[in-house]
């Protein structure tokens, strides 16, 4: 065989063997839309580690993907919906306002914690929550209705006292201080915790042995006090 029909040989089978060779798959191939692209912002991870300089892919409400993102052009073209780049700027998880008031049945969106970056709140504070039984009817209504950020939701101490009878009292009838306690355990039962409010009316006139027998029932359901 001759050199020039052996180099050409060579070169087909090259030629063929490239050609079988199967394409890389797309970047997160399993995922056919990317809802948004974060591109070259400093991430913090809220882990308490420094910042570092990355994409963030979001799909739906999660974040799929921190890191290198390798989007081919035609990807971002075809599958990215929303792109932004945050080259110079902070990109943070959403921060928790703890100690929050407001009404999402009146105002769903919550646009005043959404524009500083707030992203959780928190609801029923000061021992006031809505005067609602049970407060799940509430709290549905809410879920239906929508709401803009995450809630984290508190029943009132003075709300349960209200609801119970006790009122200002500050020596309540037995048959009252169980029906407290019972309506506490029932909304323990899907809510964060007990939030109480010593300093104003009604709940500056509960007794510390009021205070422990609450506290009893919210620990024994590994739920919170905010007081």
């Amino acid at each position: 065989m001759s050199r020039c029909k052996g180099a050409m040989l060579a070169t087909l089978v090259l030629s063929v063997l490239v050609g079988c060779q199967q394409a890389p798959p797309p970047f997160l191939a399993e995922y056919p839309t990317i809802d948004m692209l974060i591109e070259n912002g400093a991430v913090l991870d809220g882990l308490g580690n420094d910042a570092m300089i990355a994409d963030v892919v979001v799909v739906g409400d999660k974040i799929i993907f921190v890191g290198d993102a390798d989007f081919s052009a035609d990807d971002i073209e075809s599958r990215v919906e929303k792109r932004i780049d945050a080259t110079g700027k902070t990109v943070a998880p959403g921060f928790i306002d703890l100690h929050s008031h407001g009404n999402p049945l009146e105002t769903p969106e919550f646009e005043n914690f959404l524009a500083m970056g707030v992203t959780t709140i928190s609801l029923g504070e000061d021992g006031d929550s809505p005067y609602v039984e049970p407060l799940s009817d509430w709290l549905a209504e809410v879920s239906n209705k929508g709401i803009g950020t995450n809630l984290a939701m508190f029943v009132g101490h003075g709300t349960l006292r209200d609801q119970s009878g006790i009122g200002m009292s500050g020596d309540p009838e037995p048959e009252a201080s169980a029906r407290m306690l019972e309506l506490l355990d029932e909304s323990l039962k899907y809510t964060f915790g007990l939030s109480t409010g010593l300093e104003y009316n009604p709940g500056l006139n509960a007794s510390t042995e009021e205070l422990r027998e609450l506290a009893k029932v919210v620990g024994r359901n590994d739920r919170m006090i905010m007081s």
